[in-house]
C-alpha cells in the first residue's frame, strides 16, 4: 500500500510538473461548469492568474459566439456516454476573452472524466492559442475574397485554365463578351473555344509557350459564341505557386471600338494627306496653265491674222490648220490644270439638275455604243444646284467615257439624283465634306471595279492606266476640280462584284433655274469704236491688238496698270471699251479698277487672264465695276463675241 501510495503521488507530482509548466492551459471541469483546476500558463493567454481563472463560469471564459458551441459539443458528449459509448475527444475553436478587453482564439481538445464506476464527473480540456494561425486563415480568407471579387469585377474578361489550356474559370466579363454560359466554358480548350479558325495556330502556340513559363502580350481577333469576331489585347501568363507552375490565366480586352477609331484616324489622315497633296499639285498646275495660256493665246491669234492673209486655196492652210488644233487641244490641256486646281473661269448659274442631267444623257444615247444600258433614276423633287453648265456636262461625259472603257462597251451605267441631308455623323467620316443640303449625283458601272494601287492616285493629273497616246489622264483630275470649285465634294466606292460607283455632292440652289441662252450672231467690222488693251505680255498685246485692228476696231495699248491710267486721262472720251488682264505686275486688280472708275466712271472693262482665281472674278462682276470676262487662250470668234456684247449694252 505504500508503494502504491508513493507512486501515486510520484505520478501526480509528474502531471502537476507537467501541467504547470505546459504552455498550453490545461483545465478541468465538472459537469456544472465550474471550474476546478487551470494550469498557471492561463496567465500568458488570457492575463487572469489560476486563481482568478477558476472562479470565473463558464460563460465569462468564452466569448458569445461559442458560448452555444461549447454547450453543445458537452451535451453531445453525455449522451454518448449515457448510451454506453466512450465519446472520442473533442476538438473545437473558441474565441476567449482577456483580462485586458481583447480576445484570443483557442483550439480546445476535450474529453470527459469519469468515476471508478464508469459515471462522467466532469471534463478534462487542453487550450492552445491558435490566434495567429486564425488571423492568418482569416488573412487568406479575405485575400481569396479580395480576388474573387477582383476577378468578377474587373472590367476585361479572364479565363484560367490548367496548363494544358482546360478552362478552370471564367469570370462575368468573360461570359458578356464572348457569350458563353459558365458551365459551357468550364474543361473546355480555350484555343477551341474563342480562337477563330485562322486563328487556331497562333493560340496554340501562345498557351504551348505560356505552358512554358513565357508571358504573352498580343492584340489579335478571337471569336464569340454566335460566330462574329472581336478584336481583343490579350495577355497570358503563367501561375506559379511555390515555384512550381499550376494554371495559365488569359486576359481579354475588348479593343474593338479603339480599332474602329483607329482605322477611322488613319482614314482621315490619308484623306488630309491626299487633300493636302491634291492642293499642292493644284496651285503648280495653275501657274503652269497661265504662263502656257499667254503663250497659246499669242499662237492662235497669229496663226488667225495669217489664215486673214492666205488665199483660199494656198496648200500652208493645212499646216495652218494642224497649228491651230494642236495650239486648241493645248488650250483643253490648260484648261483642264486650270479645273483640277479650281482656277478656271466659269460661270455658275442655278440649274436644274434633272434637265441638266438629262440633257447630257441624251447626247451619251447618241456616243456610246448601244452594247451599254443608260438607267435613268432621278428624284422628281430634285433640288437646284448652282454649277457651271458646261462643266457639269464635262464631269458626266469624262465619267461615262471611263465607265465605257472599264465595261469594255457592255453593260450598265446608272444615274441617279437624290437629295441629300449631310449631317455631323456622314462629316466625321468624311472631313472634307460639310453639313447642309446638297444634291448628290450619282454615277454607277458594273465594270470589275478599281484596284487599291489606282484608287490611291485616282484624281491626280496626268495618272491613267490606257496606253500611251489613248488619253491625257486629266479627265478625273477635272472632275475633281470641277466639283470643288463648285463647292462640293467626291467620294468613290468600288468592288469587283458591284463596280464603281461616283458620288457627288453638289449644294442645293435656292433659286430658280435659269434657262439656256441661246449665242447672239456675231457682228464684224463695228467701225470707230476704240479699245484699250492693257497687257503685259508682249506677244499677247500685240496680237490681240492685230485682231481687234483687222476687225475694225480702232486699238491702244499699254504695258501695265500706270500707262493705261495715263492713257485713260489723255483719251478719256475716245475709249469705248478696256481690255485689261488680271495678273499684271505693280497693281493689283482691284486697284487698277478703282483707279479707271475714278478716271471714267462708266466705260465697260472687259477681265482677261490665263490664270485666275474665279472668286475674284466673280467678285468683280457682281460689284459691277467690271462688265465681262474673257479666259485665256481665245480665238477671234471669242474675242469679237465678247467685245460686242460689252459695246452693244446700252
Amino acid at each position: 500500500r505504500k508503494q502504491a501510495e508513493e507512486a501515486q503521488q510520484k505520478s501526480e507530482a509528474q502531471y502537476r510538473l507537467l501541467a504547470d509548466n505546459s504552455t498550453d492551459v490545461i483545465w478541468t471541469l465538472d459537469l456544472n461548469g465550474v471550474f476546478t483546476y487551470v494550469s498557471p500558463s492561463v496567465f500568458q493567454l488570457r492575463g487572469y492568474t489560476p486563481e482568478e481563472a477558476i472562479r470565473q463560469p463558464l460563460y465569462e471564459v468564452l466569448s458569445k459566439g461559442s458560448i452555444a458551441i461549447v454547450q453543445e459539443k458537452i451535451q453531445q458528449s453525455l449522451e454518448k456516454a449515457k448510451s454506453g459509448a466512450v465519446p472520442a475527444p473533442s476538438v473545437t475553436e473558441v474565441e476567449q476573452p482577456c483580462k485586458d478587453g481583447s480576445s484570443v482564439w483557442t483550439e480546445v481538445v476535450s474529453r470527459l472524466m469519469f468515476d471508478a464506476t464508469g459515471k462522467p464527473v466532469g471534463i478534462m480540456g487542453v487550450s492552445r492559442n491558435i490566434t495567429e494561425r486564425k488571423q492568418a486563415d482569416e488573412e487568406t480568407q479575405r485575400e481569396r475574397a479580395y480576388f474573387d471579387r477582383f476577378v468578377e469585377t474587373t472590367p476585361e474578361g479572364i479565363a484560367i485554365c490548367d496548363a494544358q489550356g482546360r478552362v478552370m474559370r471564367v469570370n462575368a466579363e468573360f461570359v458578356r463578351m464572348f457569350g458563353y454560359g459558365v458551365d459551357e466554358a468550364v474543361g473546355q480548350c480555350i484555343d477551341d473555344l474563342v480562337a477563330p479558325p485562322g486563328r487556331q495556330e497562333e493560340a496554340r502556340a501562345i498557351t504551348r509557350s505560356t505552358g512554358q513559363g513565357e508571358k504573352n502580350l498580343l492584340e489579335t481577333v478571337r471569336r464569340r459564341k454566335d460566330g462574329t469576331l472581336v478584336d481583343v489585347s490579350l495577355i497570358a501568363a503563367p501561375v506559379l505557386i511555390t515555384g512550381k507552375q499550376e494554371a495559365i490565366y488569359s486576359i481579354y480586352r475588348d479593343i474593338t471600338e479603339r480599332k474602329q477609331a483607329e482605322e477611322a484616324r488613319k482614314k482621315a489622315e490619308a484623306q488630309l494627306r491626299q487633300s493636302q497633296k491634291m492642293e499642292a499639285i493644284g496651285t503648280l498646275a495653275g501657274g503652269i496653265a497661265h504662263d502656257f495660256n499667254n503663250l497659246l493665246t499669242g499662237i492662235l491669234g497669229n496663226a488667225a491674222i495669217m489664215r486673214s492673209s492666205l488665199p483660199p486655196a494656198d496648200p500652208l492652210l493645212e499646216n495652218l490648220n494642224a497649228v491651230e488644233t494642236a495650239a486648241r487641244r493645248a488650250a483643253d490641256l490648260t484648261k483642264g490644270l486650270l479645273t483640277f486646281g479650281r482656277s478656271a473661269a466659269i460661270l455658275p448659274v442655278a440649274l436644274d439638275v434633272d434637265a441638266a442631267v438629262g440633257e447630257t444623257l441624251d447626247l451619251l444615247h447618241q456616243s456610246l455604243p448601244a452594247t451599254i444600258n443608260i438607267v435613268r433614276d432621278f428624284q422628281p423633287d430634285a433640288w437646284n444646284i448652282l454649277a457651271d453648265r458646261s462643266q457639269l456636262t464635262q464631269i458626266l461625259l469624262n465619267l461615262a467615257v471611263n465607265a465605257r472603257d472599264a465595261m469594255e462597251g457592255k453593260g450598265t451605267l446608272t444615274f441617279s439624283v437624290r437629295n441629300e441631308v449631310v449631317d455631323e455623323l456622314y462629316v466625321r467620316q468624311y472631313p472634307y465634306a460639310q453639313t447642309g443640303e446638297y444634291v448628290r449625283l450619282s454615277v454607277n458601272d458594273t465594270g470589275p471595279g478599281i484596284p487599291d494601287e489606282i484608287m490611291e492616285h485616282l484624281f491626280e493629273p496626268f495618272h491613267t492606266t490606257k496606253p500611251v497616246g489613248s488619253g491625257t489622264g486629266l479627265g478625273l483630275s477635272v472632275i475633281y476640280g470641277a466639283v470643288k470649285q463648285s463647292g462640293g465634294w467626291i467620294t468613290t466606292t468600288t468592288g469587283h462584284d458591284t463596280g464603281t460607283t461616283f458620288n457627288i455632292f453638289l449644294p442645293r440652289c435656292v433659286s430658280p433655274a435659269v434657262p439656256v441662252q441661246t449665242p447672239r450672231p456675231i457682228v464684224e467690222n463695228i467701225q470707230h469704236s476704240t479699245v484699250l488693251v492693257v497687257e503685259d505680255e508682249p506677244v499677247v498685246r500685240t496680237v490681240t491688238q492685230s485682231l481687234l485692228t483687222r476687225s475694225g476696231y480702232l486699238v491702244m495699248t499699254a504695258g501695265n496698270g500706270a500707262e493705261a491710267l495715263d492713257m485713260i486721262a489723255q483719251h478719256r472720251k475716245e475709249i469705248d471699251l478696256i481690255m485689261l488682264d488680271m495678273t499684271m505686275p505693280g497693281m493689283t486688280t482691284g486697284e487698277i479698277v478703282r483707279a479707271i472708275r475714278a478716271l471714267d466712271p462708266t466705260v465697260p472693262i472687259l477681265l482677261n487672264s490665263g490664270f485666275a482665281s474665279n472668286k475674284t472674278a466673280k467678285q468683280i462682276l457682281e460689284e459691277d465695276s467690271v462688265q465681262g470676262f474673257l479666259a485665256k487662250p481665245y480665238d477671234l470668234h471669242q474675242l469679237l463675241e465678247k467685245v460686242q456684247s460689252l459695246l452693244c449694252r446700252g
